[in-house]
Formats: structure tokens, C-alpha cells, sequence
């Protein structure tokens, strides 16, 4: 008996539907216990987030490999990399996952979902948008529902000491308005690590005080 083989609809694309981008390699959302960083919440204040870094699915590159089969393998490298402390977040980490793909004109053009592309004009030049509330309430919930431990007391002493060297440096040319900014940003940035640690809870906008009226006035 003849065997039937099963057939997909598609919707031929027209150049102008393509990404006019080249084509990159799909990847995996990582996280070491070593890499956090400050951020400004939507109230002004500060929290401390997980850093994400994409380990690409590429084959020939980080123990990536291709499978005769058709497919990527690369829990070996996985399994080196989890050794090392590192975590490895699944695309199903969130309901609908993170990664999205497009297609381009070369091929296929991956990005995170908080990422979109758009054309400047209808033209070539593409530009990328970033949804940062949304991947900062991912990465809060990472750490919230546990998928991601959170952060040793240590990083924040640790973070803290970068402050304190940038600070340092900073002051020799803190005469300069731009520095003196700097540096103050810098401040509240140390100042915010430190009660982060001590509270476990994100700080609240600061208000600066009102200058002390001159008596007589």
C-alpha cells in the first residue's frame, strides 16, 4: 500500500515581510550565582536582579553539537557548566516561553520575548525594542519561585567594594559637574546595596531634603 505523506499550508513571504537582518543561532538563558545587578524599580527605588547570559545553540561552539539525526545535543556542555555552578533556564521557564523566532532574509532570526524588532521607515535598518519591566518582573520571578537561589550576603559587599573604587576614583575630578553626579549616583547606588541586604527587600525612592531656611530670613 502507497504510503501518504502529510502537507502543511504556507503563506509564500514577500521580501518586505523578511527581517532584513542577518540570521543568529538560537540559545538558552544561563544565570551564575557570581553575576547579579542593580536596578531602578518602576517606584524609583532599587532591587537587585539576576544577570541572564544566552549560551548559544550553535554548533562546533561551547561543546555544541549537531546530531546526525537532525538537532542540537549539548548536555555535556551542560553538564560541565552546571558543575561550575551555572544555571541553565528552560525556554518553557516562562508560560509561552522566552524565545521567539522570526524569519529574516538570510533565515531565521531568534530573540528573546521581551525583545521585538521593527524597521526604521519600512526601510533596512532594524531597530530592536525592549520591554525592560517585563524581563525585570521574569528575572524578580526567577528568583521568587525559586528556579534562581538568591544572592550570597557576600555579592553584596562585593558590589558594594565596585562602588566604593568607582567612588574613589571618581573624586579625583569631582570638581567637574558631570563627575560630582557621578558620583553621587554612585553613592546612592552603595547606599541601596546596603539596605537591600539588611531589609531583603527592595528600597524606596529617596527624597532629597529641602535646603534648611537662613535664620533671619
Amino acid at each position: 500500500m502507497a504510503k501518504k505523506f502529510q502537507a502543511t499550508s504556507i503563506v509564500p513571504r514577500s521580501v518586505g515581510d523578511l527581517l532584513p537582518t542577518p540570521p543568529n543561532d538560537q540559545f538558552i538563558l544561563t544565570h551564575h550565582p557570581e553575576r547579579w545587578q542593580l536596578e531602578k524599580t518602576a517606584e524609583g527605588g532599587f532591587e537587585l536582579l539576576p544577570i541572564l547570559t544566552k549560551f548559544l545553540l550553535r554548533p562546533g561552539l561551547n561543546g555544541v553539537r549537531a546530531r546526525p539525526s537532525g538537532g542540537i545535543d549539548y548536555s555535556e556542555t551542560r553538564g560541565i557548566y552546571q558543575d561550575r555552578g551555572w544555571v541553565f533556564l528552560p525556554a518553557t521557564a516562562i508560560e509561552g516561553g522566552y524565545l521567539r523566532e522570526y524569519q529574516a532574509r538570510g533565515g531565521k532570526v531568534y530573540a528573546d520575548r521581551w525583545t521585538t524588532p521593527r524597521s526604521l521607515g519600512g526601510g533596512s535598518r532594524v531597530v530592536w525594542d525592549i520591554d525592560h519591566e517585563g524581563y525585570n518582573d521574569f528575572r524578580r520571578g526567577l528568583v521568587e519561585n525559586g528556579t534562581i537561589a538568591k544572592p550570597d550576603p557576600l555579592i553584596f559587599d562585593f558590589l558594594a567594594a565596585q562602588y566604593s573604587r568607582r567612588i574613589q576614583y571618581e573624586q579625583q575630578k569631582g570638581h567637574l559637574p558631570h563627575v560630582a553626579k557621578s558620583i553621587e549616583a554612585n553613592e546612592e547606588k552603595k547606599e541601596a546595596l546596603i539596605e537591600i541586604k539588611k531589609t531583603k527587600k527592595p528600597t524606596k525612592k529617596k527624597t532629597k531634603k529641602a535646603p534648611a531656611a537662613e535664620k533671619g530670613a
